[in-house]
């Protein structure tokens, strides 16, 4: 049975905010064996940012709730011509409310598949998806803003990009211009594999700009529950200064129906264990066997070179024994033609053998 994908999403004012203009994306398949989740951020300084997220989140989910299964079909493809659909919705919007001529947002949303172990994703901007695996935090998407670009080169260090007077400085926002499906530049899409165990982590810039990747992967390798994990995250932006509003979306699914607990990685974990100690037992067995037909076959040649090809060694000529220097000197045997001459070139038959005891 396919596994069930488990997730949890929440979005906080902050601490200095008067209003949140954070919000998400959340669609899940009746079975939950692939949905749609990611974060949405309102630009800031402008009129209108929280009415942008809204409209980016009802004409995401609401095209996703059309679609259906055939998403699934091509969900990169899908995916980016949804988002450019959001974006002229939100341009469309501001060309008829003068009020409203600036609003925009950033977001960031994947499609993730259980069955095909896949995720697939389409972004603008510099809220961030982000995948825990093994204890490592890795980054898929790349922040469109002057600071995120300097950081995602390596031209400057997590700590400097933090404190970078022009963090804030986004060079792409939707709804800032009418886009083509066609455009290949402006949406950022692409895919990632998917694990049982692997936290997808989808959050706004209020949690990135104050948490390091190091303490956001200390939430995300605690066995907690998944609302847990999202609400310690919120609660380290906040306890940094909260000085922006906050959004974090996470899911992942255990490695089968039949695990335990409700944390993928603990489930994966259990999984990995019984796997190891059955392998370990088919491996001795198949051992043995063959260690057996070795034992087999070192007996049977044993036996058969006993009992079988075993020949009895011939007896020495008698006369070997009683042959001598001395006789051979006295009384030699009678020679063929080859021995009689083999003898007259031989030593003892010119008297040349020297005595043990004789002294040169």
């Amino acid at each position: 049975m396919t596994p069930e994908l488990k997730y949890a999403v929440r979005t906080d004012m902050g601490r200095i905010r008067k209003n949140n203009e954070d919000n998400f994306i959340e669609y899940i398949s009746p079975d939950r064996s692939w949905m749609v989740l990611g974060a949405i951020d309102g630009v800031g300084g402008y009129e209108g940012g929280e009415i942008a997220a809204q409209l980016c989140k009802d004409y995401v989910e609401s095209n996703i709730a059309r679609l259906d299964k055939q998403i699934l079909e091509n969900p990169q493809a899908y995916l980016k011509e949804i988002l450019t659909g959001a974006n002229n919705a939100i341009w469309t919007e501001r060309l008829q409310k003068t009020a409203l001529s600036k609003m925009s947002c950033v977001a960031s949303f994947a499609l993730m598949d259980v069955r095909s172990q896949l995720l697939y994703f389409a972004h603008v901007g510099d809220t961030r998806g982000y995948l825990f695996r093994n204890g490592e935090l890795i980054k898929f998407t790349h922040d469109h803003s002057v600071v995120g670009y300097l950081e995602d080169s390596g031209s400057i260090l997590e700590q400097d990009a933090l404190n970078h007077p022009r963090r804030n400085e986004i060079l792409k926002m939707l709804g800032d211009k009418l886009l083509d499906v066609k455009d290949a530049e402006f949406i950022e899409t692409g895919s990632h594999s998917f694990y049982a165990g692997d936290i997808v982590l989808f959050c706004s810039d209020g949690l990135t700009d104050l948490v390091n990747r190091a303490s956001i992967s200390e939430t995300l390798g605690k066995t907690i529950t998944l609302d847990e994990k999202v609400r310690e995250l919120i609660a380290k932006a906040n306890n940094l200064g909260g000085k922006d509003n906050i959004t974090a979306a996470i899911a992942g699914y255990p490695a089968s129906e039949q695990t335990a607990g409700n944390e993928p990685e603990e489930n994966v974990m259990i999984t990995s264990s019984k796997n190891n100690i059955n392998s370990r037992k088919k491996s001795f067995k198949k051992f043995l066997f063959y260690f057996g037909i070795f034992l087999m076959g070192v007996l049977t040649m044993f036996l058969l070179d006993r009992f079988v090809f075993q020949k009895e060694t011939p007896a020495k000529p008698q006369f070997d024994t009683d042959i001598s220097i001395d006789s051979l000197r006295t009384n030699p045997v009678t020679p063929d033609s080859l021995a009689a001459d083999s003898l007259l070139n031989d030593s003892i038959a010119n008297d040349s053998i020297i005595p043990l005891n004789h002294e040169r």
